[in-house]
């Protein structure tokens, strides 16, 4: 009698230890599994270690109508798709085409909006409008960002590291003309308070979705529902 009533309390001790992982395992399990790590690359102004870029701040509404978290990472362009195509990452931002025509499987959210592809030439100067108005020109792009096929042999080997160098060489007359992404320029003009350059903003030689693209696992799947449901409440199709 005086043994059991001895072994009882520890007993259940042992019992009651060998539950305590399960138990703070289980809070913080939760949370780990609303968030997602996102690798993206800096774009002044839509996206980057700037919270006010206006992709961060959608990443934060989100966040609040949802509770989905994202962890980001800034890496440059290559680095980016060479991490998320390995499986480092759950999620790369924005969606890249070339991505998208590899990994057909792959998740993908309502666009955060539609990006443009524009030709931009010094301000004050004629608007171009198409591959053709290129020819014979010296024509500047981003490394690293895709292109419409004809617009990409335009540029050849003439790609710099990143847009505000791009927009550089545009003022110093090192290049005729330049090809870019809108928003991103846009913000870039923004940024470094720079004159926007010529070009038609009613007629864009390309136009592509920026989304959130992630690796087709269950949970990432779920995820997304409720990523897709908050980008639909606000507005974004």
């Amino acid at each position: 009698m005086s043994n059991s009533v001895q072994k009882t309390p520890y007993f259940l001790f042992l019992f009651v230890l060998a539950l305590l992982p399960a138990i703070f395992s289980s809070g913080t399990g939760k949370a780990g599994s609303q968030t997602l790590t996102v690798v993206s690359f800096d774009i002044p102004g839509v996206i980057g270690t700037d919270p006010n870029g206006l992709y961060n701040q959608v990443l934060a509404q989100i966040t609040e109508e949802t509770g989905v978290e994202f962890e980001l990472v800034i890496r440059p362009i290559s680095r980016a798709r060479k991490e998320y195509a390995s499986g480092r990452f759950d999620c790369l931002l924005p969606l890249d085409p070339v991505f998208e025509g590899q990994h057909l499987d792959h998740l993908q959210s309502i666009p955060f909006q539609r990006a443009r592809i524009h030709i931009f030439t010094p301000t004050g100067e004629p608007a171009l409008r198409s591959a053709a108005d290129l020819r014979g020109l010296r024509v500047g792009g981003q490394l690293g960002l895709p292109y419409p096929p004809e617009i990409d042999r335009a540029i050849g080997e003439d790609k710099v590291s990143d847009l505000h160098t791009l927009m550089q060489m545009l003022k110093t007359d090192r290049f005729d003309a330049i090809v870019a992404f809108t928003p991103d320029i846009y913000q870039a003009f923004k940024h470094h308070d720079v004159e926007p350059f010529s070009h038609d903003r009613e007629n864009p030689v390309g136009i592509y979705r920026d989304s959130l693209t992630c690796q087709p696992t269950g949970r990432n799947r779920t995820l997304m529902q409720q990523v897709n449901d908050a980008l639909t409440g606000m507005g974004r199709n």
